[in-house]
């Protein structure tokens, strides 16, 4: 378990920080313009906000997450602050991103279907909810064990407290895997109680990436992800996928159950779940199910609202655009 600040060792003062940035270019300030008059844009169109709503049933009033010491790891109410809906996109950040970053605070509990639910916006990356018979089967655990603890939590108040049967890590990023020890106690966990189902190889994936590459990324993923700008409209804005700003303590736990290919079945607490195996696609583990009694497809994070890079800037494997898309028609079959 390491403590994960979400910046890097060299920061700056705030206000020195602060003190150096710049207004719009010219060209920036064109740029945003045209982008704004762009016809084929539908600015007035509010179907995403509809849908970015669409089942949600309660979030944390304020969203400031904070650790044992009281420190902030996560606060959704500082971008709240300076993008508010509806408000218009400064000269600084283009049009279509300031949109997009204030579809990302809708934020809290969503119902998708019965005894399905996800938990969106406390965390670069959200938490999905099946109920099953007795307990629940937790999708990914964030990125830290506050953020984790503070999602679970949600849950409880809303859904009833029951127990959590089973965790499933969908892929080897850390924002996926981070938070497990905020989902139950280690005995719990480590006694086999909690089941803990990923992908073969995602051990070995998670320590690559995180440990033997981890010094080099992080540093790298200062630029990627702007860990040293001030959350404002000249600084970080969004980070694509959600906001991004978590600190507080990551931890690992390897999981007691491993897929190992595809059209693999397991029945959890009641719930069918037929497994697809996607390796060296949006991570070097990942892995997708598809649950026949709701009709319903977990796809990761290889296929989302976002347009996604194959090579990551913070040093992350490559990723191959044709395994990819053969991965997500294998989904598209089931």
């Amino acid at each position: 378990m390491k403590r994960h600040t979400g910046k890097s060792k060299d920061l700056k003062d705030p206000a020195t920080v602060q003190a150096r940035l710049k207004g719009a270019t010219d060209w920036t300030r064109e740029v945003n313009r045209d982008f704004l008059n762009n016809p084929v844009l539908k600015w007035k169109d509010e179907t995403d906000f509809q849908r970015a709503q669409r089942g949600f049933i309660a979030s944390d009033e304020p969203l400031t997450i904070k650790d044992d010491q009281g420190h902030v790891v996560f606060d959704m109410e500082v971008y709240k602050g300076f993008n508010r809906f509806g408000s218009p996109s400064p000269e600084t950040v283009n049009p279509s991103l300031w949109r997009h970053a204030q579809l990302n605070q809708y934020a809290g509990l969503f119902k998708l279907t019965d005894r399905l639910y996800q938990v969106r916006g406390y965390d670069l990356a959200l938490m999905g909810i099946i109920e099953g018979n007795s307990g629940y089967i937790i999708i990914d655990v964030l990125s830290t064990i506050e953020t984790s603890k503070k999602a679970i939590e949600l849950v409880y108040r809303h859904l009833g407290k029951k127990p959590i049967v089973a965790v499933i890590i969908t892929h080897s990023h850390a924002d996926h895997f981070g938070g497990i020890a905020g989902m139950a106690s280690r005995d719990e966990l480590e006694s086999g109680l909690v089941k803990i189902i990923s992908v073969e190889g995602f051990t070995k994936a998670s320590l690559s990436e995180n440990v033997l590459a981890g010094p080099a990324m992080n540093r790298r993923a200062v630029y990627q992800f702007g860990f040293e700008l001030p959350q404002n409209s000249q600084g970080s804005v969004d980070a694509g996928i959600g906001k991004f700003r978590s600190g507080g303590a990551r931890s690992f736990l390897a999981p007691t159950d491993e897929i190992k290919k595809t059209w693999e079945r397991r029945i959890i607490d009641g719930i069918e779940l037929v497994f697809v195996v996607s390796p060296e696609t949006e991570a070097p583990a990942e892995m997708e199910f598809y649950l026949p009694q709701f009709k319903t497809l977990c796809v990761a994070e290889n296929v989302n609202m976002t347009m996604h890079n194959l090579y990551p800037m913070r040093g992350a494997l490559t990723r191959d655009a044709k395994v990819w898309a053969n991965a997500i028609n294998e989904m598209i079959e089931l």
